[in-house]
């Protein structure tokens, strides 16, 4: 069973490495900085700065120093906390959330597999995030990160609603493989619907100054996972358990 999980994991390296690659260079191309919040530097400090966070070298060396320290577990200093690292700061807080949430999802699914399947699923709106605040030229502020945290619960929340589906069906005496499949078309309008919903509400926010990069955030983040939700979800269950056609 640790051989099974064991391969699993490591197949999803790949998936993992595709979502950083893209994220990092769409958050390069969007406009603006993490300084742009704050006030004007002179050149020289702005200069020391730069240097001091390797943004003053060519995008595809910050890539692979990027990739280097990722694999070392550094994620870098904060350019808000000046005295603490990424790391620091996000240790200070993950595990206790990370502990709510697994509990959260143990309870509702009663199954260690399809609770570390459902986490997995939480990224997929990265890519859109990016691509959102790419396109409508809004920074990567606090309120977007804001909103990046809570697009991961509603991505959570459609692979539960369609995990949960497909054990209904199992328990109906449906196999697998036609469970996996009615499931995903059954469920293919609620969540679309809910999404839409969703991105609906965030549009009286997109024109907000404060609010707006948030907004942008949760509606294009939103709308790539749900595509991919309806999509990935099915498929990785089937890969995960070696599901084979009836």
């Amino acid at each position: 069973m640790m051989a099974y999980a064991l391969r699993r994991i490591l197949g999803a390296i790949p998936t993992l490495f595709v979502i950083v690659t893209l994220t990092f260079f769409m958050m390069r191309a969007a406009p603006g900085g993490p300084f742009d919040s704050e006030r004007r530097l002179p050149p020289e400090v702005e200069r020391n700065v730069k240097a001091a966070y390797d943004l003053d070298k060519p995008v595809l060396q910050q890539y692979f120093l990027y990739l280097g320290k990722l694999a070392h577990g550094d994620l870098g200093p904060s350019y808000k906390n000046k005295d603490f690292t990424v790391a620091q700061l996000i240790g200070a807080g993950l595990p206790v959330m990370l502990a709510i949430v697994v509990a959260l999802l143990m309870i509702q699914l009663q199954r260690f597999s399809l609770t570390f399947m459902v986490l997995v699923t939480a990224p997929l709106g990265i890519i859109g995030v990016a691509a959102a605040l790419l396109a409508s030229g809004r920074p990567f502020g606090f309120v977007a990160l804001l909103g990046t945290l809570a697009l991961g619960g509603m991505i959570m929340r459609n692979t539960v609603i369609l995990v949960d589906q497909i054990r209904q069906y199992q328990a109906e005496g449906h196999g697998v493989w036609e469970s996996v499949r009615e499931s995903a078309v059954r469920r293919f309008r609620p969540i679309l619907l809910t999404a839409a919903a969703a991105v609906l509400a965030m549009v009286p926010l997109s024109r907000d100054v404060l609010w707006g990069p948030m907004a942008f955030a949760i509606m294009g983040g939103l709308i790539v996972a749900t595509i991919m939700t309806v999509l990935f979800v099915p498929a990785l269950y089937v890969a995960w358990y070696r599901v084979r056609p009836d």
